[in-house]
């Protein structure tokens, strides 16, 4: 009896590829959906005490000016296909090329990097489109300093605003912690993302299962293949993103306390 195939989910073909086949390894080439908007750079800074800043930086010439200054710096940079920035970015803070490909392809899988004087850490988020019911996903990486994480996302950060707002207000603990707390509320707030498209797809479940006793047919196969086709495509993304997790937990990096 020959043994069936499973088709295994190939998460590059959910994005339209940009790189070069065959290119060096440390080639700092986008692979991702193709994006012409302008890269921008902000900076928010904070302490303990009532110091709070929020900037744009216009170059990234200026990012070794805000390390200077006390406290700690979230430095969120929107857009990641523009190579020669992000290149620019890692020779001011000693990235290497290997981190910085992977934070160029958006078709990394979530994982953890540890380096001497930085931790490179890159998830997914998820989030269920009300509409069409299918999974829209985002790449997030961190470079987590001594007293700094830089975030780099595709699109404009919205999903951290309220961890903004937080720190603007001086709510919680975050502004009394070192810049490895900040990495972990970026991370909550990827982690929760996940709880909430569960839900979503538990819902959409359970009408599906209603529609298959009321009203069965062709529709609902297709529903059904397209849901069994999205929880694949959740599970390959979030059990990666778990043993990063555990690397953190575990690591004894002189970042993580």
């Amino acid at each position: 009896m020959s043994k069936r195939k499973l088709k295994k989910i190939d998460l590059h073909k959910f994005v339209s590829k940009t790189a070069q086949k065959g290119s060096i390894p440390g080639t700092i080439e986008y692979i991702g959906k193709k994006r012409e908007e302008n890269v921008t750079i902000e900076v928010i800074e904070y302490d303990e005490s009532t110091f709070t800043k929020v900037t744009k930086a216009k170059a990234v010439s200026e990012l070794p000016g805000f390390l200077e200054q006390p406290g700690i710096k979230w430095i969120q940079v929107t857009g990641v296909h523009n190579s020669e920035i992000l290149r620019e970015i890692g020779q001011q803070f000693n990235i290497i090329s290997l981190d910085l490909e992977d934070i160029a392809n958006t078709t990394q899988r979530p994982r953890i990097e540890e380096r001497d004087d930085y931790i490179l850490l890159v998830f997914k988020i998820l989030q269920l489109n009300p509409e069409n019911q299918e999974v829209t996903i985002e790449q997030v990486s961190l470079v987590l300093g001594a007293n700094f994480v830089i975030s780099f996302h595709e699109t404009t950060p919205h999903d951290f605003e309220t961890l903004k707002s937080r720190i603007l207000s001086s709510k919680g603990r975050i502004r009394k912690m070192k810049s490895d707390y900040l990495a972990f509320a970026i991370i909550d707030i990827i982690i929760d993302h996940y709880f909430t498209l569960i839900e979503g797809i538990g819902d959409n479940i359970e009408e599906i299962e209603e529609q298959l006793i009321t009203a069965p047919g062709q529709e609902i196969q297709e529903a059904i293949y397209k849901t069994k086709r999205r929880l694949g495509y959740v599970k390959k993304t979030i059990w990666p993103a778990r043993e990063v997790l555990n690397q953190v937990y575990n690591s004894d990096h002189q970042l993580l306390n």
